[in-house]
C-alpha cells in the first residue's frame, strides 16, 4: 500500500507472481524512485509487475506460478549494452551522491532535509502526499522516503552529470560498454 496500489491490485500481484519476483521488481522500482525516474508510482509498479522491470539475469530464474514475463527459457541471457551503460551511469551518480552526502555537516545535513520536507508540504499531488505521510510515520528510515529524499539532494549536490567524469569512472570499471552509447 505504500506505493499507492489498492487492495485489489496488492492481492492479484501476491496471487500472480512469487516472492522472489515482487521484490526484485519493488528493487527496480524503489532504485528508479531514486534516480528521479518515476513520475507515477503506482502505476510504474504495475508496468513493472507486467513487463518485468528486473534485470537479464534475475529474469532467467523460474517464477514459480507461472506468470508471463517470469523468466526462462529462450530470454537473453546477457545485458544489452545500452542496459549496461544505464546500469553504470545510475551506479556512478549513486556513488557521486554519496560522497556528497558524507561530506555534509550534521547541521548542513539537517537544514537539507528541513528543505525536503517543506517541498513535500508545498506539494499538491498524490507521491507527495504519500511519501510525507510515510515521513511522518518513519523519517528517512522508510526505503521509499529515503529514495526520494536522495532524489531531492542530488538535484542539490550532485547536479548534472560530467560526461568525461562517466567516461573515466566507466574505464576504472573494467566495463566494455562504449559510452558514446546514449540512453534515453
Amino acid at each position: 500500500m505504500a506505493f499507492g496500489l489498492n487492495a485489489r491490485q496488492i492481492r492479484m500481484a501476491l496471487t500472480s507472481h512469487a516472492p522472489s519476483y515482487l521484490e526484485d521488481n519493488i528493487a527496480v522500482v524503489e532504485r528508479d524512485l531514486a534516480a528521479g525516474k518515476v513520475r507515477n508510482l503506482p502505476a510504474y509498479l504495475l508496468a513493472a509487475l507486467r513487463e518485468d522491470y528486473r534485470p537479464a539475469a534475475a529474469r532467467r530464474l523460474p517464477n514459480p506460478t507461472g506468470a508471463p514475463g517470469s523468466g526462462g527459457v529462450g530470454e537473453e541471457a546477457s545485458e544489452p549494452a545500452a542496459a549496461r551503460l544505464e546500469r553504470l551511469r545510475t551506479q556512478f551518480v549513486t556513488e557521486q551522491l554519496q560522497t556528497a552526502l558524507e561530506r555534509l555537516r550534521p547541521a548542513e545535513r539537517a537544514a537539507m532535509e528541513r528543505d525536503y520536507i517543506a517541498r513535500l508540504e508545498r506539494g499538491d499531488g498524490f507521491e507527495a502526499r504519500l511519501i510525507l505521510g510515510l515521513y511522518r510515520k518513519s523519517g528517512l528510515n522508510s526505503k521509499i522516503v529515503e529514495s526520494h529524499f536522495r532524489v531531492f539532494a542530488r538535484e542539490r549536490l550532485v547536479g548534472a552529470m560530467d560526461e568525461e567524469a562517466f567516461a573515466a569512472y566507466a574505464a576504472s570499471n573494467g566495463d566494455d560498454v562504449p559510452v558514446s552509447v546514449t540512453v534515453s
